[in-house]
Order: structure tokens, then sequence, then C-alpha cells
């Protein structure tokens, strides 16, 4: 049932946990010469680091049944892990070591440099998707313009 703090912030009792980790670090922060890296970056979120192989890190998540999010906005990059509260501490230092120490392996960037491209692709064949991206484009100035998605140009 619901629990109001004295704050007056409802909290629902729950056996699990979600935690998350945002760094302003969208795509307004992109200069032409960087157009895309955000994109590349969600894609890169919790792969090898200088203490995890990505074998490693999807191994310790379905070990306790959790589940990893990153999402990667025009102001943010949200990194998020959800499972049983009882493992936070582990949630914690997980989620810190991926944000921390990307090692970014070649093999590892090409493998999701194709994933880019293969999302692009399919976003290039939604009209809705890419009106949305033109309207936010046209209606804003500065860095708000800045794309959200990688342009072909720059992951060729």
């Amino acid at each position: 049932m619901y629990k109001t703090a004295a704050s007056r912030l409802a909290a629902l009792k729950s056996p699990s946990a979600s935690i998350g980790l945002y760094v302003d670090c969208g795509s307004v922060y992109e200069t032409p010469i960087s157009f895309g890296a955000m994109h590349l970056l969600e894609w890169m979120a919790f792969k090898s680091t200088t203490n995890r192989s990505h074998l490693r890190i999807v191994r310790e998540v379905e070990a306790i049944g959790g589940n990893l999010n990153a999402s990667a906005s025009r102001e943010q990059m949200g990194y998020s892990y959800d499972a049983l509260k009882t493992y936070v501490p582990e949630m914690v230092e997980l989620l810190i070591d991926c944000v921390r120490n990307p090692v970014f392996l070649d093999w590892e960037v090409n493998e999701q440099l194709q994933k880019v491209k293969a999302e692009i692709g399919q976003i290039s064949n939604n009209p809705q998707g890419l009106l949305l991206e033109a309207i936010h484009c046209v209606g804003y100035s500065g860095a708000l313009a800045n794309p959200l998605l990688a342009p072909e140009s720059a992951i060729n």
C-alpha cells in the first residue's frame, strides 16, 4: 500500500528497486563534427569496462534478474538498472563502473555502429519519426536544433 512521507511524497512498498544515473551530455552539446556521438554512446552503454567484460556484465545482471537500460535525449544521457532491492549495492557498483570506466573496444564500437546504421535505416522508413525530428530541427535554433540521431554522414 501507499505510504505518504512528511514531505507529502507517496511511496509504494515494493521488493524491487530502480536506480538511475543521469548525465548532462545530450545532443545539445554536440558540434557539427561530433553529431551522432550521443546516439552511439547510447548503444555503447553497458559494454566492456576496465573492470568487466561485456559478457561478465551480462552475467552479473542476469544472475540477479536485473534489467539495464540506456537512453539519450537532447539534454541528457540516462542509465538505469532495475532489480530486487536487496541487490542495490551491487547495482550501484556496476552502474558506476559502466558509466565511469568504459573501454570502447574497436570490435564493440564497430558492432554498435552497424546497429546504429540499422536503426537509422528503420527510422528513415518511418515518416512519423522523420517528421518529428524535422519539426524539432526547424522549431528550435542553436544547439536544441541538433539532431538526436546520428546523421548517415557521421557513421560512414
